[in-house]
């Protein structure tokens, strides 16, 4: 653990648009750092509720969930990117497996066993990463008095062929505003190359290098939790029911909404150079 203010956020996945946003400006002004969406049967996916978010905000960071099982790291390395782009800087991918037999059914196939489930996310994640780095920091130029829109010496091709999938070809956007967006996953997947573990007990924080946080459904947990972990997930049917004044008061919350920062900004991670980008 470092030493840091820890982060602070809750769970959101209301049925309702309208109740979607008087929760996440509820938890943006009572001065929390993150929301996560989860998929639980809402109109909106996690990706779409997120980005919905993003026009009625302005400085809490918007963390999505996806699941890398079946998925598509191509289009996922899309939208996340689309979606930091969107916020400014504010997302966060929160990346799962799915062995469910619904989402095999989905994608036509069978439910993987838990080595392949893994070994699935990890390369989903690892490509998705490769794609954001795709485009170095410079290759958008978008200059009308030269007419030149991209450089395409600093757009570069990510050919991945596994058992898995293949892709050939550079993402269809600029890297991502944080470089690379922050991938959150629980320590049950064991998905390498995250940037945040969530764990249930700080026993499992001492195994990991990552910053970490942890996901507790009790407020109680939270002042116990500080000083031992980088953040805390609460999980809530509405945060309006956890986050009360005397709450936020006693966690010394200030009520108002934080200095707008990117979401690396928060964790105190630095914004990462492309893997692509060359000495010139």
């Amino acid at each position: 653990m470092v030493d840091r203010k820890m982060l602070l956020g809750v769970t959101v996945a209301p049925s309702d648009p309208d109740l979607l946003i008087e929760q996440v400006r509820f938890a943006e002004q009572a001065g929390l750092d993150f929301v996560l969406f989860e998929d639980a049967g809402a109109p909106l996916s996690p990706i779409e509720a997120a980005a919905f978010a993003a026009a009625h905000t302005r400085s809490i960071a918007l963390v999505a969930g996806a699941a890398a099982t079946h998925a598509e790291p191509f289009h996922l390395a899309n939208q996340f990117a689309s979606l930091d782009w969107g916020t400014h800087g504010r997302a966060g991918w929160f990346v799962s497996t799915d062995r469910t037999s619904q989402r095999s059914q989905a994608y036509s196939t069978s439910v993987p066993d838990p080595d392949t489930a893994q070994r699935e996310s990890e390369a989903v994640v690892q490509t998705a990463r490769r794609l954001w780095d795709s485009w170095e920091d410079e290759a958008l130029i978008a200059d009308l008095d030269t007419g030149r829109f991209l450089d395409a010496g600093k757009i570069h091709y990510v050919d991945v062929e596994n058992e898995f999938f293949r892709i050939r070809g550079p993402a269809l956007m600029p890297r991502p505003v944080q470089g690379q967006v922050v991938v959150l996953a629980r320590h049950k997947d064991q998905i390498p190359d995250v940037d945040v573990v969530l764990v249930e007990t700080l026993e499992q924080a001492d195994r990991t290098t990552s910053r970490v946080f942890a996901e507790t459904s009790d407020v109680n947990d939270i002042r116990t939790l500080d000083g031992h972990v980088d953040g805390v997930l609460v999980r809530a049917d509405d945060p309006r029911n956890v986050f009360g004044e005397n709450v936020l008061r006693e966690l010394g919350r200030p009520g108002v909404p934080v200095a707008a920062e990117t979401l690396r900004q928060k964790l105190g991670l630095p914004r990462p150079a492309s893997q692509n980008r060359k000495e010139r």
